[in-house]
């Protein structure tokens, strides 16, 4: 969790998310907390948001994205409109300026697809400009996109995803990228 750095967020093929709080372990026990409502198949990919430590998004291996508030004693997460029934390959949580304001999206991708959720409506809007697009890392100003053709693409999260840099770095797809 980038805000609780103590809380770890561990995703499975057993069709459930844990929390494990580190601070709460002792040398004989650890101590996990499952959300498996709704969750219908493996945890493949997991973010947590940038400014909420109860918000954690998770994409599944059937396609499904949803936002858990490990907060709510419900344990039931907001499901997002799909746009793919294929295994979520990437998740994260931006800021993006939109008209001079900050809003945070949260961006996905699978099967070469590219889209973002609003966090202010969670409506599904498609990244059309992309493709082939097999991961995604984010900083504060920027996004790494990762293609299945071995591309990297540097975005600029503050000028509509404008590409300021592409560069082929391998033969095959780029799985993952850190900041």
């Amino acid at each position: 969790n980038s805000i609780d750095s103590h809380v770890i967020a561990i995703g499975g093929n057993d069709k459930r998310l844990c929390l494990w709080n580190t601070s709460e372990a002792n040398h004989h026990t650890i101590t996990l907390k499952p959300f498996m409502n709704k969750i219908q198949s493996g945890v493949l990919a997991l973010s947590w948001h940038p400014q909420k430590d109860n918000l954690i998004a998770f994409g599944t291996r059937e396609g499904r994205i949803a936002i858990l508030d490990t907060n709510r004693t419900t344990n039931v997460p907001i499901i997002l409109e799909s746009f793919t029934s294929h295994e979520i390959y990437s998740l994260a949580w931006a800021k993006f300026n939109e008209n001079g304001s900050e809003v945070i999206l949260l961006l996905a991708c699978s099967g070469g697809k590219l889209v973002h959720y609003s966090q202010k409506d969670f409506k599904l809007h498609h990244l059309k400009d992309f493709s082939e697009i097999n991961s995604i890392s984010t900083s504060e100003k920027h996004l790494a996109l990762g293609t299945s053709r071995g591309d990297l693409l540097i975005c600029d999260m503050s000028c509509d995803f404008r590409v300021l840099m592409q560069k082929k770095l391998c033969k095959k797809y780029i799985g993952m990228m850190c900041w």
